[in-house]
């Protein structure tokens, strides 16, 4: 937050939270403050106080000197002031607010995920909704939000802490963050963009290389390349694996695999299909073994299907 928007937030709630002496009275706007400004920070409230009555906040009596200048809200100011502290509590707005203030944090200190950033503790992130600060433990809880979301990925714990302490970005968080939507907007057109187990009527011909052992009009997918589906199969199973729940081992394994699945997809020598489906059903069957959720279970199911559908056998 700019410092001219705290001055901003902070003359209305001072003006707001006023009650007078008498009825009817004007205060001073220096004595809210509780410090005395000098010169500089003068010249700064004072450009604030007259931004906000020109924009029909508050009403203004200016005297050559500051500490003679008073001002008090209209109905349109004190609404604003209501309306910024009801957000501050509604639950969604919260959320909302440090799932932004998360990924945007991340990507401002490591935007590809090369480094471990701190998140909690002393040093790690304070986000701020409309002048308040949010608490410690709703930015844990989130994060682990974010981390099953595969958004983020969680590095250390400690016990005394809700979620993880150190985090980095992942390239779903950041393509979220580069979206310019929200968290929540970008994750269900994920959903709807997921590929299915929808297959429409096509051919396969040409330089197009024929992956399975029996094609059929009813097994074309929905790309008419099945080198397209398999690709965006690696690719999805490559994002889950933050939330998989797999070993470190297997993870950085199942790495190494797709990226010799996305090689020999690309070059479609005749050995290639052997290799793939080798490669493919060996990380499955590590996902089988080793994952600890309901989603790594989806994910082999759902890849299963698929293979199934251009023709291979799958163990």
């Amino acid at each position: 937050m700019s410092d001219s928007h705290s001055r901003r937030i902070r003359a209305l709630e001072l003006l707001y939270d006023h009650v007078p002496e008498n009825a009817g009275e004007i205060p001073s706007f220096v004595d809210l403050l509780s410090d005395t400004p000098d010169d500089h920070a003068e010249d700064l409230w004072r450009g604030t106080l007259r931004l906000l009555h020109n924009q029909g906040l508050i009403k203004l009596a200016e005297t050559m000197g500051f500490g003679g200048t008073a001002a008090y809200l209209t109905d349109t100011g004190r609404a604003e002031v209501e309306e910024r502290r009801r957000r501050r509590t509604n639950p969604a707005e919260m959320r909302s607010a440090t799932e932004r203030g998360i990924l945007q944090y991340l990507y401002q200190e490591s935007p590809n995920g090369t480094e471990w950033t701190q998140l909690r503790g002393d040093d790690g992130l304070k986000i701020v909704l409309e002048g308040s600060t949010l608490p410690d433990n709703l930015v844990g809880r989130v994060a682990e939000q974010l981390k099953e979301a595969g958004l983020i990925e969680g590095g250390s714990y400690v016990a005394e802490l809700e979620g993880p302490l150190t985090v980095r970005l992942t390239g779903l968080g950041q393509r979220c963050i580069e979206s310019g939507v929200s968290v929540e907007e970008f994750l269900n057109k994920q959903r709807q963009t997921q590929p299915g187990h929808v297959f429409h009527i096509g051919t396969i011909s040409g330089s197009n290389l024929n992956w399975g052992d029996h094609v059929t009009q009813n097994a074309t997918t929905s790309s008419g390349l099945v080198g397209d589906e398999l690709r965006q199969l690696v690719q999805a199973i490559v994002l889950a694996l933050p939330v998989l729940g797999l070993p470190d081992d297997d993870v950085e394994a199942i790495r190494r695999d797709s990226e010799i699945i996305e090689g020999e997809l690309q070059q479609q020598t005749p050995e290639s299909k052997g290799i793939v489906r080798a490669v493919f059903n060996r990380n499955l069957n590590r996902i089988l073994a080793e994952g600890e959720n309901q989603l790594a279970l989806y994910l082999v199911a759902s890849a299963k299907v698929l293979l199934r559908n251009i023709g291979w056998d799958v163990a």
